[in-house]
């Protein structure tokens, strides 16, 4: 539950810092009615896939589209946007689960493939998003954040997931320089704990003292470290058109700075 309220703050707070809200507003005040019913129509399909599953919206809100006079190819896109970004992270792997199962392949074999394909579009969605903002990223940067996929998915699930883990904080590293070294320092007490709750995970004590995975913990490593990067860089000079808004102050949103490790320690139960 509190990996999905981190999610949709970091949403919520990706469209507010991208200027879709005053660009809603501005639509609502200067009647930009044929813009607005492909903007509802998005929310509405990503509303219908929450509350009713798969399937639905498509059969709901794609059917009924046409009945408002939107163009067929609007409701259509519409609709297969809100299907993207609607659905949860948590079911991402779920299309190829199901695959395993009328294939008869591998599930770990699928995974990696679909990793692996994953990788390019990720490449080429990162240097077009880049070049429309006007960003140039450095190699030092970009390479072992484009590494965080290919070591994940050519990997055993718990080796990819800290091969994946090391590729970001790398990348962090890089970008930020010096002032990781910082934020690890004042950070210490929650790394501490995390790193004793992976050892009693890996000693096989993890239904003795709380409630938690591999995966939960190793978030909760990063998680403070990405909050605190965006607290030492809000007082930089920044640019919106030139992506230069921290991840950390994207994922932390209004909240006090010091709110965020508390927030991630919330996905070990019972500590």
């Amino acid at each position: 539950m509190g990996l999905v309220i981190l999610s949709t703050l970091l949403l919520y707070n990706v469209y507010r810092e991208l200027g879709f809200e005053d660009k809603l507003r501005g639509a609502l005040r200067g009647g930009e009615r044929e813009a607005l019913k492909v903007i509802f129509a998005v929310y509405l399909s990503g509303f219908m896939e929450y509350v009713s599953g798969y399937g639905v919206r498509v059969a709901v809100s794609a059917s009924s589209g046409p009945t408002s006079s939107a163009a067929r190819s609007g409701v259509l896109t519409a609709t297969l946007v809100g299907h993207s970004w609607a659905v949860l992270f948590a079911a991402l792997g779920v299309p190829t689960a199901a695959l395993s199962g009328l294939t008869g392949r591998s599930q770990p074999l699928l995974f990696k493939l679909t990793g692996l394909a994953m990788a390019l579009p990720l490449l080429a969605i990162v240097l077009g998003v880049s070049r429309t903002l006007g960003v140039k990223p450095r190699a030092s940067v970009l390479v072992p954040a484009l590494a965080l996929p290919i070591a994940s998915a050519s990997s055993s699930p718990l080796l990819g997931l800290f091969a994946s883990i090391a590729s970001l904080t790398l990348s962090l590293a890089v970008a930020s320089r010096g002032e990781v070294v910082a934020v690890v320092s004042g950070l210490s007490p929650y790394i501490a704990v995390a790193l004793v709750l992976l050892a009693l995970e890996f000693l096989g004590f993890s239904n003795l003292l709380y409630e938690a995975n591999v995966e939960e913990i190793a978030f909760t490593l990063l998680l403070p470290l990405i909050g605190a990067l965006g607290d030492l860089r809000d007082g930089q000079p920044h640019s919106l058109e030139h992506n230069t808004r921290s991840p950390g102050r994207l994922l932390r949103g209004s909240y006090p700075p010091r709110f965020l490790p508390f927030l991630a320690l919330q996905n070990v139960e019972g500590v």
